[in-house]
């Protein structure tokens, strides 16, 4: 599962990433959503507030419209709540019993937020994408533990973040001790499989014993 939490601001409006920051990080948004057929996805948007905009589904084409819409005029309040929304991300996460990947796309992220990222639990992996030109930094995105992606002109930066969810879903199932018999169980497949050869030879079978 991924929950993807976008930032809605008027800072998201600049245009240095052509055709804006907000427009190329829906693109984004749609790119991915394109290699994730079948799996769940959820969409939170922040500002000075954090929303739910779509829970986790299994169907991209529903978050669609929804993404299309979201643009810093209709949020109640301009600001920062990024931590608010990495809860919220946590939250929908935790009642999921594969751990998931929380994706922000962002162009920054105040310092009243650090803490909370910094003292957040790692059950799930946490990537960003970096809403910002080529040689541009923000300072509190840098200090945060998490993989961060520059924001491309072309699929690299999709690809990357395909990647690192890639990664994170295989290391919830190396943990995931219900798939332990994936790893361990192997070596009962060969006495399986001679007995099903035994089975079809002529004249061996299989009866009730009285």
């Amino acid at each position: 599962p991924l929950v993807i939490a976008l930032e809605v601001s008027q800072g998201m409006l600049a245009s240095d990433v052509p055709p804006s920051r907000m427009e190329r990080a829906k693109h984004k948004i749609e790119d991915l959503l394109a290699t994730r057929t079948g799996a769940d996805t959820a969409l939170i948007a922040y500002a000075g507030s954090a929303h739910l905009v779509v829970p986790l589904t299994n169907d991209p084409e529903l978050i669609k419209p929804y993404l299309e819409g979201l643009r810093p005029e209709i949020m109640p309040s301009e600001g920062d709540v990024a931590a608010q929304a990495l809860t919220m991300a946590e939250a929908l996460l935790q009642a999921r019993d594969v751990a998931g990947t929380i994706v922000f796309i962002t162009d920054g992220i105040g310092a009243q937020n650090a803490r909370p990222f910094a003292d957040r639990q790692e059950r799930n992996a946490l990537a960003i994408l970096q809403m910002l030109p080529e040689g541009k930094q923000d300072a509190t995105l840098a200090a945060i533990d998490a993989q961060r992606v520059q924001v491309s002109a072309d699929n690299s930066d999709v690809a990357q973040l395909e990647k690192a969810l890639a990664t994170a879903y295989q290391q919830a199932l190396r943990e995931d001790d219900r798939l332990a018999w994936k790893d361990n169980g192997g070596w009962l497949a060969w006495p399986a499989a001679l007995l099903a050869l035994l089975w079809f030879r002529r004249g061996w079978g299989l009866g009730a014993v009285a």
